[in-house]
């Protein structure tokens, strides 16, 4: 393992450890995708952790590291790291 995967590791695992759990029961603390639909969580839940997309993630939300080619947010309400080739944020 070279040490940037060392840093991502311990980047990742400190993320979580400090995220708040979730409030909602539409909250989730982290989210998979390949690209909507195929996700673990459908798009209207908030995501308060860490979402990886590997082609497109759309949610409601996202609090915490966001990584993913296209980042898709619905709400508008998004804080925290975010790392993409596009990122589209709407605001109702």
């Amino acid at each position: 393992m070279t040490s940037n995967h060392r840093w991502l590791l311990v980047l990742v695992i400190l993320t979580l450890s400090f995220v708040s759990k979730p409030v909602l029961a539409t909250e989730r603390s982290i989210q998979l995708s390949l690209f909507t639909p195929f996700q673990l969580f459908p798009e209207s839940d908030s995501v308060t952790g860490v979402r990886l997309n590997l082609l497109y993630g759309k949610n409601a939300s996202v609090t915490g590291l966001d990584w993913g080619l296209v980042n898709h947010s619905t709400s508008g309400v998004s804080m925290g790291w975010q790392l993409g080739c596009t990122t589209n944020l709407l605001y109702n």
